[in-house]
């Protein structure tokens, strides 16, 4: 499960200008004498007139190098070590889990130096307390770390421009539309090519606006030259539109988490996870499955189509959160937020998320493991197994934050669900032996399905008591999982009894009725 406050973490705005102060935070580029972006600038050569015009002042912030290996959503270290629990308090607030605050900070730090700040699709904070722990994040980076940050997204751009170039210039060759001369002729290694003289009508048009600008008395305080005609830092706001909708999606404005008892916080979620676990059962007992006019994909495998519909409605949630609109019913029942929560987001919850990966990785996980339990158990048990594993495991998680005192987080994903399926097919079928494919097997011997699922959950415990990986759920995987383990218990012996009662042993009388009558 991911965190919406480390989602929008991951999108947050932040200060790309040189300005001394941080009431520019949210500035960037802005091509001025059009709309075009300066990430779909139509001509090649755009770096041409780079070397004849004069650059922005360099930053004394320094500007770390970025590693090959970065990676947005695990971020950078910002110091030597990690916050202590004292430290995170201070700048937090005293209910802030260490890890979890620690890593916003690492992806922030990474996004800073890597210049992607503003870059992707961002959601909206649940909550203003969520909203408020970002902002505390940022605020500290900056003072007590500070990079170069207007230079990190020059360097990102830099390489993003020579990329479009380059595919520019090769599609404008192939195309029959861009054929450099041989030679050098005025100092243009490129040589006049048919795309020249719209480029310099492209120039003159900027230049006279540019002009018309300087003789009504505007002045570009911040200007840049960049790709050859003059940008300015400005800041970025998002349309009106969009940050109706913004705004609108946050539950509480509150800079912190209304202060309600843990009881009261909890009973409410508790009563509908336990409604929807009654219903499952029902609904296992009498489901009766159709028959095959009556389903709506008969051609496929009935433990396909279900579990391809339960990915079909995680997929209208993943789409849902890219339409803001539906971004207030979104933060409210299909997250589960501690600090602010819903009874009614235990159910939401499991079929939410916001990241593709994140949802990529639980659907593939639910179709090579989900298909085989159903084929296992069928459509009623697999299904009242999957929701009542997901509510369960969204409980969990909602109670082990509440308890702890940490409210300034939120969670969202079927890895809960998905635990459950997992651990409910390794002990269903405990006879199965694996072995790994890599190593022979005279080396290591065959590994049961319950060794496997030992393995796991002591991954979950140790992840728990270590903090690894921080903004991963471990509670609700453990909830789930547990779900799942005694779920499958259950079935097998259900299992067991119904093929006593279709095979019923001898007993000791009609033992004897039978030896008689031989």
């Amino acid at each position: 499960m991911a965190s919406i406050a480390a989602s929008v973490m991951y999108q947050q705005r932040v200060p790309k200008s040189t300005a001394s102060t941080e009431a520019s935070s949210k500035s960037r580029v802005r091509i001025c004498g059009g709309k075009t972006s300066p990430q779909h600038f139509p001509f090649p050569n755009v770096f041409a007139a780079l070397s004849s015009r004069k650059r922005p002042k360099k930053s004394r912030k320094s500007l770390p190098h970025l590693p090959a290996t970065y990676r947005d959503d695990v971020g950078l270290p910002f110091q030597d070590r990690d916050l202590s629990t004292e430290e995170v308090s201070a700048i937090f607030g005293p209910n802030t889990d260490p890890a979890f605050a620690n890593h916003i900070l690492r992806v922030l730090h990474g996004r800073r130096i890597a210049g992607t700040l503003d870059n992707g699709i961002w959601y909206p904070e649940a909550t203003g307390f969520s909203k408020h722990l970002v902002a505390n994040a940022q605020a500290w980076l900056r003072a007590n770390h500070p990079v170069d940050e207007e230079g990190a997204v020059r360097r990102r751009e830099d390489a993003e421009y020579r990329q479009i170039e380059q595919q520019l210039v090769a599609d404008s060759e192939r195309l029959g539309i861009y054929a450099p001369q041989s030679g050098v002729k005025g100092g243009d290694v490129y040589g006049k090519s048919g795309l020249d003289a719209i480029r310099e009508d492209y120039h003159e048009k900027i230049r006279k606006k540019e002009e018309a600008q300087e003789n009504e008395g505007t002045t570009n305080t911040k200007a840049l030259e960049y790709l050859g005609r003059k940008a300015e830092l400005t800041e970025r706001r998002p349309s009106k539109w969009l940050e109706y909708y913004r705004e609108r999606a946050i539950l509480t404005k509150d800079p912190v988490p209304p202060k309600i008892g843990k009881w009261q916080a909890l009973w409410p979620s508790a009563i509908v996870t336990t409604i929807v676990i009654g219903l499952s059962v029902i609904f296992a007992q009498s489901y009766i499955p159709p028959g095959r006019s009556a389903r709506l994909w008969p051609d496929m495998p009935p433990a396909a189509a279900t579990v391809f519909g339960l990915i079909l409605a995680n997929a209208a949630i993943l789409v849902a959160w890219r339409f803001p609109p539906a971004w207030r019913f979104l933060n409210k029942y299909f997250i589960n937020v501690p600090g602010y929560p819903v009874a009614l987001s235990m159910i939401g919850n499991v079929f939410s998320h916001q990241q593709i990966r994140h949802f990529a990785t639980n659907m593939g996980v639910l179709w090579f493991i989900g298909t085989k339990l159903h084929d296992d158990i069928g459509r009623g048990d697999f299904l009242a197994l999957y929701m009542s594993s997901g509510v369960i495991a969204t409980l969990v998680s909602l109670s082990s934050f509440v308890l702890r005192g940490n409210l300034y987080t939120s969670t969202l994903g079927a890895s809960g669900a998905i635990m459950g399926v997992i651990a409910a097919w390794c002990n269903y079928n405990s006879d199965r032996q694996f072995s790994i494919f890599f190593i022979p097997p005279e080396w290591v011997p065959p590994l049961s399905s319950n060794t496997i699922l030992a393995f796991i959950l002591l991954i979950e415990v140790l992840g728990i008591r270590r903090g690894w990986v921080a903004g991963v759920d471990r509670w609700a995987h453990l909830g789930g999982a547990m779900t799942g383990l005694v779920g499958s218990q259950l079935l097998k012996l259900r299992s067991k009894q119904r093929k006593s009662e279709s095979n019923p042993v001898e007993t000791g009388v009609v033992s004897n009725v039978v030896r008689i009558d031989r």
